[in-house]
């Protein structure tokens, strides 16, 4: 596994796993030209006993898109948007911020896009 399509995990708790997916990673397995393995796989590889499950396959990509959501389709999105099937997805989540009430803390995360 190259550097370019590690997981990094950010933050990690009983309930909850915050990863930073590389561009190109895929989400989930079998998808894309060489079915290659996808992050929740790899998460699952990384942490066997962790029981938390991934956000619905593109639900991100279906509320921006809606009249009703967001009305802004991401870049790029093949199903929800004008890309084409291969093309790289643009979404990147640069702030993430939530609150753990079990912990009766705030926690929060900074991402820096890789560009280029």
């Amino acid at each position: 596994m190259t550097p370019a399509n590690r997981l990094a995990i950010l933050y990690q708790d009983d309930h909850v796993v915050v990863v930073n997916k590389p561009g190109g990673l895929l989400s989930v397995s079998g998808r894309g030209p060489h079915k290659q393995a996808g992050g929740v796989n790899r998460l699952k590889a990384l942490l066997p006993s962790c029981l938390a499950q991934p956000a619905l396959h593109r639900q991100l990509q279906r509320h921006a898109a809606h009249e009703l959501g967001l009305n802004c389709p991401m870049i790029n999105a093949p199903l929800y948007g004008r890309g084409q099937d291969g093309d790289a997805l643009m979404l990147h989540a640069a702030h993430l911020s939530f609150s753990r009430p079990a912990h009766d803390k705030r926690v929060s995360f900074i991402s820096t896009p890789l560009l280029g």
